[in-house]
């Protein structure tokens, strides 16, 4: 009886301090209301590309690792292997909390990590950086807990920081984005699972928040986990520097792969080979925005404001849309015959003499919760204490 009480008491006060750690110890932020896109300029993360070096990348991929306590099958030769014939640039292993060396010496290696571990599953994809941070919150997230994590990951200045499949378990809702700030780019596309209700949150509040696509890839000799989407990025060369400032600048844009039912390993290879639909250029002439596609797009639409349709136009690899005055920002989706998509990131107005207001520590909330969380942990450890002494006598 003794034993199991002290089990009782230690398992209890190990769930009791996660949560107050959580939920009372983490720093408290106000959130500031941050702004839609405003200013007589428009930005154009395009306005250097052409129709050439655009390198097909993937970010997010799992292997065997922590002993098979995680959810990941194969080597990581294995995955290089697969990458490399489907025609990718780039394609990094993202364990979770962990860097994978395996192709280090190469100039395309960069290294990566799946950062999180909670209930919710709200991870972040960390994408340029050796330095891993284990920290997490275990327990359904508030936005103070979201908030700290992002700023604690922003830490290291040269990663490039994503939040990760914020529809899985609704991690991170639309409204979040609506107030996080401190990350790079979000996850819009990843097999199975697609965010753009949150991308267009975080657009609509004036976060300039860039589109990555994954596979998201656990198992890399099923064909139906690999080359489902990608991210193209448009560098000169596949090394570190040049692919982390394109994901950072915005000089990239998402697709979703059409995956026909029942392909082969090999008969995707050959698919690949054959070449997808690119952007050739995105031009802004005075207010309109012209786009060129390398292929006819059954439809390229124009999405505003709160992700609203502004226009479309259909069976074209052209065309052109005003920027109207109470447009914010513009993004542009085109779809093709094949079940392929291409989905660029955002032309948005801006001032450079205007800066959104940044979430900030609130030092008297955090200090009463904090005292809160050691009174709670006071009385639990008081009224242990005299269970397991009256236990003993």
């Amino acid at each position: 009886m003794r034993i199991l009480r002290w089990i009782l008491v230690v398992f209890t006060g190990l769930i009791l301090y996660a949560a107050v750690n959580q939920y009372l110890f983490c720093p408290q932020y106000s959130f500031p209301r941050h702004h839609p896109f405003a200013g007589t300029s428009i930005f154009n993360p395009y306005e250097h590309a052409d129709s050439v070096n655009w390198k097909q990348c993937n970010f997010h991929a799992h292997v065997h690792a922590w002993g098979g306590l995680t959810h990941g099958s194969g080597t990581a030769a294995e995955c290089w292997n697969v990458y490399d014939s489907l025609g990718y640039d780039v394609h990094c292993i993202s364990d979770y909390e962990k860097v994978n060396r395996y192709g280090e010496g190469e100039p395309n290696f960069i290294p990566a990590y799946e950062h999180g571990y909670g209930m919710l599953k709200n991870h972040h994809g960390v994408i340029g950086t050796f330095r891993v941070n284990y920290g997490d919150y275990i327990f359904p997230q508030t936005l103070s807990n979201k908030q700290h994590m992002l700023d604690c990951l922003q830490e290291n200045d040269s990663a490039v920081i994503a939040i990760n499949h914020p529809v899985l378990r609704n991690g991170v809702s639309p409204d979040d984005f609506l107030r996080l700030h401190g990350y790079d780019a979000i996850e819009v596309l990843r097999s199975g699972t697609h965010s753009f209700p949150q991308w267009d949150s975080a657009l609509s509040s004036g976060h300039a928040a860039y589109i990555i696509a994954d596979d998201d890839m656990h198992d890399s000799s099923r064909p139906n986990e690999v080359g489902k989407n990608c991210t193209w990025i448009h560098a000169q060369s596949a090394t570190r520097n040049e692919i982390l400032t394109g994901l950072k600048s915005g000089n990239a844009y998402g697709m979703i792969i059409a995956s026909p039912n029942g392909e082969t390993m090999q008969q995707k290879f050959q698919r690949f080979r054959s070449g997808f639909p690119k952007l050739n250029s995105l031009r802004i002439t005075g207010d309109t925005l012209k786009i060129s596609l390398s292929a006819t797009a059954h439809a390229i639409r124009f999405i505003g404001q709160g992700g609203q349709e502004k226009f479309m136009a259909q069976q074209t690899a052209t065309s052109a849309y005003y920027f109207q005055p109470a447009d914010t920002y513009i993004r542009i989706q085109a779809d093709f015959d094949d079940g392929t998509s291409i989905f660029l990131n955002p032309v948005f107005r801006f001032d450079e003499s205007v800066q959104q207001p940044l979430p900030f520590i609130n030092q008297t909330r955090t200090a009463l919760f904090r005292i809160a969380g050691a009174v709670v942990l006071l009385i639990f450890a008081v009224a242990a204490f005299r269970l397991l002494r009256k236990t003993s006598l």
